[in-house]
Parts: structure tokens; sequence; C-alpha cells
């Protein structure tokens, strides 16, 4: 076609370099077609005309574009002549190489598209072309430049390693390059490529016969090891390759595949990367849905256990994703499959809490807390043992959020199993304190409910908590001036749930050093060091090294003591035990106003001191109350609105367990000049 093809001049604006110029002019053919679909011969012509003689990647982009709009119109119209079609052919071989994404990406809409308009036959052309290149660049051989730089046809080299970062990982300066991170355009386009003459073809014609077994079984070969493949986009990309598999392969034939289609997706739904666990995620569900009930049955062992895992996995949409599938696949017996397979679960949670992942590991403890909590203690009986050294090892984890969720589910294990977990007492007690005075508020207000089960299933360790208590909310005595809520730590936001100390920016420790991209090959948060000392696994150092992990400060001690407090009293065999002496050194931490962070300690203490009077009763608040008037008044008068808010919110509730007026009349006898700030209680 030449530049002289008749077509509209508004036309010409869908090879702008400017992409609010190309969205304009895609909306007018769109609203062109929807009043005059007689045009779209038109349009396509122009289009013709213009992919030809503009080779920039923003008029093949803005071309590739309108085509995909134009030719289903034109399906419905009496279809395209077989030159016109090779010349679309081409177009888009031409641009499924292409050096910049939107434009590939774009090209395998269209050829879905084509496939819609032409048929079988261009259908056969895009697979035998998608699958070639899938062999190419699966198998190619790695050929860097000199200078590192990509020489690779069809890889881009973005967040490559660099050769003289140095590093010493004993990893090739080819396999640096080819790394997690790096796009593989090649495989990720001809992916792409596939999942849309798929979809395409699913809803057109036939296409998984059984004459074409062969061609269907060297593309699902392809396709299980691009599942595999060390770029996290390629193996995105196969799980959506396999969801439109599934439209195409129906009843015995589907089921005949089920078992491998579902090692495929089991293994991506286990993928480090929250992309390709949400790709396989939308695989199993339509997997599930495509199978017979007899036939998914069969494929439970090994897709219940990563089904169940990411109902609490860290990333919001292949946690919600998942919780949505379940109950679509498995209605309301989800408690009867996990029973029934749950010596496949618990094996699957084992490895899961070994993961480098460290929102894996918290999410394991999470699943078990809910086989805890969920499953028949008859059934679960014989894996305590597994599942409490499991949670035994996450205690000592890394990550915060993976303490605190280890914690709280031993806190339910250790009150469902109490005399299969006694050996361990000792070990647990010992790990619960060391949440108890952590450095995050969240792992020491988990510890303090834990501390409260572990005392109501073990009555005999009461007194040698009272001990700990005790020496715990006196801790704040020891504590210095210059208290700093993360002291020698670097106060930006947290990185993978450590905390880094500030010597981390030191520009010695940094230079001539190993580059990661995106973190996916940084070092990874370790487990629980006791364990890996054990069994002499070093510590390898990295941004999650355990020294970067500190004791609480002793008001940070305190500050959990008092929270256990709080929770202790609302056990009705403890609550004898809370005695003036245990009040009386609660009482004295409101004397401690030195330090930096008093009103964070403050703040913990009036919540619990309204918890502790609520749940110790009318005479017990009478009698104590003098205690704390003078610390819930300072209270009052803090900046800090979180403490301000919650010392009103203790008078109020001590206001409703003695009454009003008597609480007025204790502060007037106190100290009249109280009196105004109490304005606020009726």
């Amino acid at each position: 076609m030449g530049a002289s093809a008749d077509f509209p001049d508004w036309l010409i604006g869908i090879v702008d370099r400017q992409k609010l110029t190309r969205d304009r002019t895609l909306q007018h053919i769109k609203d062109s077609l929807t009043t005059n679909i007689a045009e779209a011969p038109t349009f396509l012509t122009g289009i013709e005309a213009l992919v030809a003689s503009h080779t920039y990647w923003e008029a093949q982009f803005g071309c590739l574009e309108a085509c995909a709009i134009i030719l289903p119109i034109l399906a419905a119209e009496g279809g395209l002549d077989s030159d016109r079609s090779e010349l679309w052919k081409d177009v888009i071989v031409k641009n499924l190489d292409s050096d910049e994404s939107r434009v590939r990406r774009a090209s395998a809409q269209c050829a879905g598209a084509l496939v819609k308009l032409c048929g079988l036959d261009c259908y056969s052309f895009f697979r035998d072309l998608a699958v070639a290149k899938l062999k190419v660049f699966m198998v190619r051989e790695e050929q860097p430049c000199e200078d590192g730089s990509d020489m690779m046809n069809g890889v881009e080299g973005e967040g490559a390693e660099s050769p003289s970062s140095g590093g010493g990982t004993g990893i090739s300066t080819s396999e640096m390059v080819l790394h997690d991170t790096a796009g593989w355009r090649a495989l990720e386009s001809y992916m792409a490529c596939l999942q849309e003459i798929m979809k395409t073809a699913a809803s057109s014609f036939e296409v998984g016969s059984e004459e074409g077994r062969g061609e269907d079984e060297e593309l699902l070969q392809l396709v299980s090891e691009a599942t595999e493949h060390k770029n996290r986009f390629v193996r995105e990309m196969s799980h959506h390759v396999l969801t439109s598999t599934l439209s195409i392969y129906k009843g015995d034939l589907l089921a005949s595949l089920a078992h491998r289609l579902a090692t495929m997706a089991a293994r991506g739904l286990s993928d480090n990367w929250s992309q390709v666990r949400m790709s396989a995620s939308v695989l199993v569900r339509c997997l599930c849905q495509a199978l017979s009930e007899a036939n998914l049955k069969s494929l439970l062992p090994v897709l219940l256990p990563p089904m169940c895992l990411n109902r609490y996995y860290i990333a919001e949409g292949v946690r919600l994703y998942s919780q949505e599938t379940w109950k679509l696949v498995f209605g309301d017996r989800g408690r009867h499959f996990v029973s029934e397979h749950l010596d496949d679960v618990i094996s699957f949670y084992m490895q899961q809490a070994e993961a480098e992942n460290h929102a894996v590991r918290e999410a394991t403890c999470a699943c078990v807390t809910e086989l805890v909590t969920k499953i028949d203690k008859a059934v679960l009986n014989q894996h305590v043992p597994t599942l409490l050294e499991l949670l035994l090892t996450c205690f000592d984890d890394d990550s915060w959020p993976v303490r605190d969720s280890a914690c709280v589910a031993i806190g339910f294990f250790v009150e469902a199993f109490p005399e299969q977990c006694a050996g361990s007492v000792d070990e647990i007690l010992d790990n619960l304190y060391h949440n108890l005075t952590d450095n995050i508020p969240s792992v020491r207000e988990g510890a303090a409910v834990s501390l409260k089960k572990f005392a109501a299933a073990y009555p005999d360790r009461v007194d040698d908590i009272f001990v700990e208590l005790s020496s715990g909310l006196a801790s704040v005595s020891q504590q210095p001036d210059n208290s700093t809520e993360n002291d020698s730590m670097e106060k930006g936001p947290a990185t993978y749930s450590v905390v880094k100390q500030r010597h981390d920016n030191d520009i010695s420790a940094h230079e001539n050093q190993t580059m990661y991209s995106c973190g996916s090959l940084a070092p990874k948060m370790k487990r629980g060091t006791p364990r890996r000392e054990k069994n002499k696994h070093p510590d390898t150092g990295g941004c999650s090294g355990h020294s970067f992990k500190r004791p609480g400060q002793p008001w940070e001690m305190t500050d959990g003591f008092v929270l256990l407090l709080a929770e202790m009293s609302s056990l009705d065999s403890i609550r004898p035990r809370i005695d003036q002496s245990i009040v009386l050194l609660f009482s004295k931490v409101f004397q401690y106003r030195n330090f930096t962070h008093h009103p964070k300690l403050f703040t913990t203490c009036y919540k619990s001191l309204a918890n502790l009077f609520t749940n110790m009763g009318k005479m017990f608040t009478k009698r104590c109350l003098e205690m704390f008037l003078d610390g819930l008044f300072y209270g009052l008068n803090l900046d800090n609105k979180l403490a301000q808010c919650a010392a009103e919110d203790c008078f109020v509730v001590i206001a409703k367990i003695i009454g009003p007026n008597i609480l007025k009349g204790r502060v007037e006898n106190f100290d009249s000049r109280y009196l105004d700030k109490l304005r606020f209680i009726h």
C-alpha cells in the first residue's frame, strides 16, 4: 500500500509519538465503528499504509492496537483476503521480536485477533512459530560480550549483575546476566502469543482433537519447561498459557492431562514471586472448575496443600483470590478434605517452613494455627511433634512477622495439646519470654496472649511466670535517659521486615560489593539460628544476619510484661495471685519519665490498666485506684495524642466499673485540682 491510500486524515494520529494523541485516535476508531462498521475495511487500509511507512516503535504500537480493534469486526463482515492476511502475519512476526515490550504484547494480541478472522490455518502458523521460537530460546547458549553487556538475541539485561561487582559467588558471567529478573523478551513474547491464539481458538473452532495429540505433547513439554524457567516473567506467562490450554482441551483429553497440569500449577503456587503465584492460582481455579469431582479428587494430594497455604500468603491479591477459590471448589467441606489429606498437607508445611521467602514461612505458621483450631484433635494428635518442631524453629526467625506468627501458633498449640508439649515446656517458655521482650510491639502483644494460654495449660509454672513478671515490671528502672525506639538502627522503613543497623550505611561496607536487582538474589533472611547452628548451618551474613536482631530495651521489656499482667488477669485461676505487691510494681512504672519513649510505654500501661480493672472487678478497682491516679492524669497532659486518648479511655472504663460519682469523689480526695480534667466523664 502506498502513502496515497484513501483513508481519513485524522487516522494519521495513530502513528503519533505522543500517547495521548494515539489514544484519542483509537477512541475515534472505536466510536466510528460503533455507528458504522462498514468503515472497518477503509480504516484497515489506512493502518496498513501507515504501518509500512512508519517504523519507529510508537507507530508500530499504535497500528497494532488499531488492528486488534478492527480485525474482529472484519470477521463478521466477510473476513480478509489472503494477501492482506499474509501482510499482517509479517507485521506481527516482525514485532514479536521488537525491543519494546508494549509492541511485543500488542503483537500477541493482534495475533489472537487474526486467528479469529482467518481460522485454523492461521492458528497453526502462529502455534508452529511460537513452538519453534520456544525451542530455540529455551536451550540457547549464553554468549555475553566482553564488557559483560548482553549480546544474546532476545534478552534484555536490565538489572543484570556487572562482572566487576565481585561477590565471589562462583556464578559465571552469563548466568549473572541471565538471572531471575532479567527480561527474557523472546520467551515471554511468544508465550503471550500462544496464550492469545489459544484463547481465541477456544471460542472459535476445535483444535484439541486426539489427532493433534502429538503436537499437543510437544507444546505441553515446552510450557512445562517454562514453568521451571529461571526468569519469573516466563514462569508467570507459562501459567497463563496453561490456563488458555484448559479452554481447548476438554472432556477425556483434559482428564488425561490433568495430573501434569496440576503438577505444574502446584509448582507455581509455591513460587518465590507473587506474580507467578497469582497466575498459577488462576490456572488452579480454572482446572478445578473444568474437572469432574472424581477427577479432581485424585489431584488433591498435589493441589490441596499449596492451595491451603496461599489463603494466608502476604500478597493480598494472591490471598483473597485463593480464599475465593477455596470457597468455590470446596464449599463447606474444606475441613473434611484437609483431614483426609493431612499427611500431604503437613509434609508440605514442613517444606515451606524451610523456604527462603520469609513471607512463606509466616504463612506456614498461620496455617499451623488453623490446623490446631479447626481440625479434630484426634486426627491431628500424631502430627503434634512434627508441627511443634516446625514452630520452635520459626520462633527464632530473622523476620519478626514469622516470629510473631509462630508465637501465636504455639499459644494455641499448648492450649490444645498440653500433654504432648510437656517435654518442650522449658524451650517454649524461654521463647515466649524472648518474644515478650522483643523490640517489635506486635510481637510482644502476641507473646503476652500465648503466655496466658501457657499459664492456663501448665498451672505448675505460674509461680515461675510471676517471678519473671515482677522482674519485668521493674526493668524500666534501668532505662537510660537517651532511649530510642530502635537504638543504633536505621531510621528509615524496615527492609524485608528486619531493621538495619546504621553501620550498614558505612561506605566502606558497600564498596566493591555484589549488586542485586529487586532483592530477588539478595541474601535471604535466615531461619531459626540455634537449630541452624545445631545442624552446622553457618551464618551467611547479608542484610539479614542475626547480628541485626537486638534485645529489647528495658522499657520495652516492661511494656511486654505490662501486657502479660493484663492478659493473666483474664484467667479465673490467676486472679487471686494478682496482689498488692504486683499492682504496686505496675503503678511505679509511671514514675519513670526520664526517657524519650515513655509515652509509648504509658500508652500500653493505660490500655492494660483498663483491661486489668475490668477483669479484676469493682472492689479491686476501688482498692487500687489511687496508686494510678497521678500517672493517669499525667497522660491527660501529654503531647502524645495516643497516650492522651488511652488515658481518657481508661478513665471512662473506671467510671463504668465504680460509677462516675465515686470516681470523681476519689479524685477530689486525692487532689481536687484534677477534677477539672474529668469533664469528659458524665
